[in-house]
């Protein structure tokens, strides 16, 4: 997920589906949490922590996760015990899908693509000549 992407799309979103502010808040620490987790599929987070982030009782928080789940933002999965709920996501982003190479038969899969970086990218791993010293 993009989360410049995302962050822009729901404001777009929010003139046409509009939201309780305790439900905004809540999407956007969501969006961070699975930003910070590296963009997992799902995650749980324990209600407790949302909502002492958000300085919102249990109740108003359950409230505003039904908002949002009735808004089709979120999905939200109870689980027995004290286990914390499992979040997902719906992203406003499309699914990116890999242009087919047209000179590849439709009877062979595809070749995987390289993606070289140039000589002075930061991000290029430097190569290192290694010696056997005697």
């Amino acid at each position: 997920m993009n989360y410049l992407y995302e962050i822009n799309h729901f404001y777009t979103w929010l003139t046409t589906h509009p939201l309780s502010p305790q439900g905004q808040a809540l999407w956007h620490l969501l969006m961070s949490i699975d930003n910070k987790s590296g963009w997992p599929a799902q995650f749980s987070v324990p209600t407790a922590t949302l909502a002492a982030t958000l300085g919102v009782s249990r109740s108003q928080l359950s409230r505003c996760r039904q908002e949002l789940k009735e808004a089709g933002r979120i999905i939200h999965l109870r689980r027995q015990g004290s286990q914390p709920p499992i979040y997902r996501l719906m992203p406003f982003e499309p699914p990116k899908e890999e242009p087919a190479d047209k000179n590849q038969p439709a009877d062979q899969p595809p070749k995987p693509t390289r993606k070289y970086l140039p000589p002075n990218s930061p991000h290029r791993l430097n190569r290192v000549k290694f010696y056997r010293v005697k």
